[in-house]
């Protein structure tokens, strides 16, 4: 059986370790030819390349294939993905990522593919954009719905949400939460020696947060939050990385400012770039900022309009679970 997946980029990121993920333990199955196609990687989150090259034929790079919208480049991309399909005859063709998604699904229908499923790590449309760009989401979507015979969300509330919206059908849709590997976690040590060398005592409450510095992850949230916690307990110290999975994000400067305008910016550690083993730095935060409540998924999640700051406790038991938002809390409970 033959098997592409397709994806907009493989930047150090959520959906793109899940997709990788699965084309790898995919490919170490008897019977299952697997491949991978991905649209450049230049972004400054890092890149997941380096480990597909591992694996001799496992990726094509569609150069066409851009995270932005673009006209002229979603046509050649469309066609070039449409070429692939042709000659490469897979049995299924597996979609990830906004662009990737809508493309690589009228590219596979265009190519008459069998089987064609797509996994919604997150909707393409929403309150981060303008209308403008939601409408033309939203029909691209629930057209290329029409042909795509199953769908995977990796959290009930990407199912509602699209439901909702009016793309597929119930019956359609399997949750599947995405999967990362727990060893790395259940190892790692709060090592005293290196909270030194990072400049954090040993009775610090560090808040730590992993995400790229874009609106959807609410940075602003937590700046704006700092300086009434800082009150309530002196000894919190921030660990805003700016990054995803360990990786510097994508706009350092922002983080920057940020820390400047507020009034408790000595409590804030400068946007780091940490190790690959970003597991032994979540053991040293006592709490893990993220940006979802009250839904009880993994994804973003927004009340009356504005998002609300949330801390992680307990992170060995986070790690275990791999549920974390089981453990988020509102930011106000600190203290």
């Amino acid at each position: 059986m033959r098997v592409t997946h397709v994806i907009t980029r493989l930047i150090i990121g959520g959906a793109q370790e899940n997709t990788v993920a699965s084309v790898l333990g995919l490919r170490a199955k008897p019977g299952l030819e697997v491949r991978l196609l991905s649209g450049p990687t230049r972004d400054p989150e890092g890149s997941l390349e380096p480990r597909c090259a591992q694996t001799p034929g496992l990726l094509t790079v569609v150069p066409a294939l851009v995270r932005p919208m673009h006209v002229w480049k979603d046509v050649l991309a469309l066609a070039q993905l449409t070429r692939i399909f042709r000659a490469q005859r897979p049995d299924l063709v597996h979609t990830h990522s906004s662009k990737a998604g809508i493309l690589g699904r009228f590219a596979a229908r265009r190519a008459r593919v069998p089987v064609i499923v797509h996994t919604i790590h997150g909707l393409s449309f929403g309150s981060f954009q303008g209308a403008l760009a939601n409408r033309t989401f939203r029909a691209a979507e629930r057209r290329a719905a029409r042909f795509t015979t199953h769908f995977v969300s990796v959290a009930d509330a990407m199912t509602r949400q699209a439901l909702a919206s009016g793309i597929g059908r119930p019956e359609q849709f399997t949750r599947i939460y995405s999967g990362f590997a727990l060893e790395p976690f259940l190892a790692a040590k709060n090592d005293a020696l290196a909270r030194r060398r990072w400049g954090l005592a040993p009775n610090d409450f560090v808040v730590g947060k992993i995400a790229r510095l874009v609106e959807l992850k609410g940075h602003d949230d937590l700046f704006g939050a700092a300086p009434a916690l800082v009150k309530r307990c002196p000894p919190m110290k921030f660990l805003p990385s700016a990054a995803a999975l360990g990786v510097i994000g994508s706009k350092p400067a922002r983080a920057r400012s940020g820390c400047k305008n507020i009034s408790c910016s000595p409590a804030w550690s400068p946007p780091r770039t940490f190790p690959d083993c970003w597991a032994s730095w979540m053991r040293w935060c006592t709490s893990l900022a993220g940006k979802a409540w009250p839904a009880p998924c993994p994804k973003h999640s927004r009340r009356r309009g504005r998002s609300w700051p949330m801390t992680a406790t307990a992170p060995a038991r986070f790690a275990s679970l791999a549920r974390p938002v089981c453990w988020l809390r509102p930011a106000t409970s600190v203290g």
